[in-house]
């Protein structure tokens, strides 16, 4: 019986831990395709496809005044981060762009 205890508990800790490391979002894979598992998002909602599982998720951003998300939806779409013209100003903040210059290209003759 007390055998039987052991092993129920021991159960439930494995599997405790086992759903403490999961998904959130459903676009995970491809934030891993597009080499973004960095962004502090994922570490929040893809931590078993990035590998970040037994890390502490970093807490939401504080935007300020210089630093902020001008869409409202960007912590849920953060996979828009590379690939969207002009996610980049659109949600800086989730994108952690804030006080990176933007590359632009070249004008002609220069």
């Amino acid at each position: 019986m007390f055998c039987n205890a052991v092993l129920v508990i021991l159960f439930s800790i494995s599997l405790s831990y086992a759903q403490g490391c999961q998904d959130t979002a459903s676009f995970c894979e491809q934030i891993v395709e597009q080499n973004n598992c960095h962004l502090d998002a994922a570490k929040r909602q893809c931590q078993k496809s990035c590998g970040h599982c037994g890390e502490p998720a970093p807490p939401l951003p504080t935007p300020t005044n210089d630093c902020k998300d001008e869409y409202q939806y960007c912590e849920q779409s953060f996979y828009l981060c590379k690939d969207y013209p002009g996610w980049d100003t659109k949600c800086a903040l989730t994108c952690q762009l804030c006080g990176v210059r933007p590359t632009t290209p070249p004008t002609a003759g220069e």
